[in-house]
């Protein structure tokens, strides 16, 4: 015999009934919630992407690295993701970076490379960091 009681078990009495608009209503506002969560972080996204590419336009290669970082740390699920990391790359290592840290560089290029990217995205990475290498070992 089981010892389950029926008494726990909502009844229609106490049960509240919600009509069909009553349900879209609800399911609209919970979306419209994630929806609008959404649109902030892609908006905020879009904000740090846009201020590091005025910083890097001026060449001020380690603040726009910060903003780039600060995108590839903060929001890995963005369609500015491979981009922010790909300009960590380049921005960290380039010669003209007062700054330059090529162990930053290296770091980040090697979660590029763990992304799922096509040949001609990894192309000119590995063209860089070759060419790079070469002049490394002439001088």
């Amino acid at each position: 015999m089981s010892t389950f009681s029926t008494r726990l078990l909502p009844t229609d009495k106490t049960m509240p009934r919600l009509s069909g608009l009553e349900f879209a209503l609800v399911l609209l506002l919970l979306m419209g919630c994630a929806g609008l969560q959404q649109l902030k972080t892609f908006r905020d996204t879009e904000r740090h992407m846009l201020a590091a590419s005025k910083i890097e336009d001026a060449q001020q290669f380690p603040e726009a690295v910060l903003e780039y970082v600060y995108v590839a740390r903060n929001f890995p699920a963005s369609s500015y993701y491979k981009t922010a990391i790909f300009k960590t790359v380049m921005l960290s290592g380039h010669q003209d970076n007062p700054q330059r840290n090529l162990s930053t560089s290296l770091y980040w290029l090697n979660e590029y490379l763990k992304l799922p990217l096509s040949e001609q995205a990894e192309e000119p990475l590995i063209s860089y960091y070759s060419d790079r290498s070469k002049q490394t070992i002439s001088r």
